[in-house]
């Protein structure tokens, strides 16, 4: 039935080389993202498509996450009613920029990709069939990425309260090889495995990321990506402080952003007056909730215990026992 509806909605263009680059996360990939984003007149005079659709807020956003997003059983919660489209129109949509597009190839991003079950990349893969498709991912050891996910999960939404300790315990999801799915769904030679760790071009893991995905090494290094990095996870001591700050509830959320965003940069303040200047100008604080954000801080005895090796190591082999399927 899908495959049906799949032929009725799919334009009918030329065979283009599409290439996907998957993540993981936490792998520089909102910096990556924010530069091709940027650059798109500059790739699409040298050859290299960068669509808008699949993007967040109506194209406006850096990335095509909807087209992973709009795969998965339901949308995460900080996806707004507006971009919460189905498949069945993200994915026509982007099929009908590329048929419109000049000729080149076609390049997406998005981290979500990375965490798609094997029914959704088979999905990928039967809306690209037409097309010529190449993987991307950039991989990162599992223990690092459960640090850079609980550090994720408690400086945005949802904002966690765990310490990581009990995060890890009840990471239940396998994180190990997500890259394989892909491999089965395109074949092995059609993905390309990167190490975060060990970048192969001189800019490091942007330029990396982009001669793999069929730029050349000039055209790589003239892609600008900013500041990096977008996305940077703040020390541990910031992040214990967070968390703490996770339990104040009627903060509006795009007021706790900001807030989490000057912490981030600035540190864990010195004093209460510190903490006061991290308030100012948020004139939309309750004087409650002002009052209990001071309490938490006034509580605020030092950094949660960083990550065991104890529990990394136990971590890592309930990992490999899921790999090896026992």
């Amino acid at each position: 039935m899908f495959g049906t509806l799949l032929r009725k909605l799919k334009p009918a263009g030329s065979r283009r080389r599409v290439v996907l680059h998957i993540g993981a996360p936490k792998t520089g990939t909102t910096t990556l993202q924010t530069a091709l984003a940027t650059n798109r007149r500059l790739l699409a005079r040298e050859g290299v498509i960068y669509p808008r659709a699949g993007c967040l807020s109506h194209g406006a956003g850096v990335a095509q996450h909807l087209l992973a997003l709009s795969l998965r059983p339901e949308y995460p919660a900080f996806i707004g009613p507006s971009d919460r489209l189905p498949a069945e129109k993200v994915w026509p949509a982007l099929l009908a920029e590329i048929d419109r597009a000049g000729p080149g190839s076609i390049l997406l991003s998005s981290e979500a990709f990375f965490q798609l079950d094997t029914g959704a990349v088979a999905r990928v893969a039967e809306y690209l069939s037409g097309h010529d498709v190449h993987v991307v991912a950039m991989e990162r050891n599992p223990l690092q990425r459960l640090r850079s996910r609980y550090i994720q999960s408690v400086k945005a939404p949802p904002y966690g309260r765990l310490d990581f300790h009990s995060y890890a315990l009840r990471a239940t999801r396998r994180m190990a090889d997500d890259a394989r799915l892909w491999e089965a769904a395109f074949g092995a030679e059609a993905v390309t495995r990167l190490r975060y760790d060990a970048p192969t071009e001189p800019g490091g893991v942007v330029p990396t990321v982009l001669v793999a995905c069929g730029l050349s090494p000039d055209l790589a290094a003239r892609i600008d990506p900013g500041r990096q990095w977008l996305n940077r996870s703040p020390d541990w001591a910031v992040v214990s402080l967070m968390r703490r700050l996770n339990g104040v509830r009627h903060l509006a959320p795009e007021t706790r952003a900001e807030i989490y965003a000057r912490l981030a940069e600035s540190g864990v303040p010195a004093d209460a007056a510190g903490f006061d200047a991290l308030l100012d100008g948020h004139d939309d604080i309750r004087p409650q909730v002002r009052q209990r954000l001071r309490e938490v801080f006034a509580r605020h005895a030092g950094p949660d215990p960083e990550p065991s090796d104890g529990l990394l190591k136990s971590f890592a082999h309930s990992q490999s026992r899921v790999k090896a399927g026992t």
